[in-house]
């Protein structure tokens, strides 16, 4: 990755994901949201220098169905943006087989039940 071009993730798979292909901290600047337990568009933009960035090319790379609140913000301080669909986010293939039992208790109970401790 060219040293001169900054980096920015929401979270520390994607940062994982980088230092597997030998881009860190130390060998590039990446931002990132600083709560690392909020890691979302809102706090992304929240690190970022939104001024320095107008006029300048940024490429996110993004979920084929994801929000459109970054580009947007990013497009509103006057940057340019490309947008570039890498992944498809997806159910675990094992979601159903442990959520099924629970669903099901959910569908037999009455409205006055509530939902208990099925939340």
């Amino acid at each position: 990755w060219p040293v001169q071009v900054p980096l920015a993730v929401m979270g520390e798979g994607s940062r994982q994901a980088l230092a597997r292909h030998g881009i860190t901290a130390d060998t590039t600047c990446i931002f990132s949201p600083q709560d690392r337990d909020r890691t979302d568009s809102q706090t992304l933009l929240a690190a970022l220098d939104l001024q320095a960035l107008a006029g300048r090319e940024v490429l996110i790379l993004r979920g084929e169905s994801g929000r459109e609140l970054l580009g947007d913000a990013l497009r509103s301080a006057s940057a340019v943006v490309r947008q570039v669909a890498a992944y498809r986010r997806a159910a675990k293939s094992n979601m159903w087989a442990t959520s099924a039992p629970r669903l099901a208790a959910l569908c037999v109970k009455q409205p006055d039940e509530g939902l208990g401790p099925f939340i």
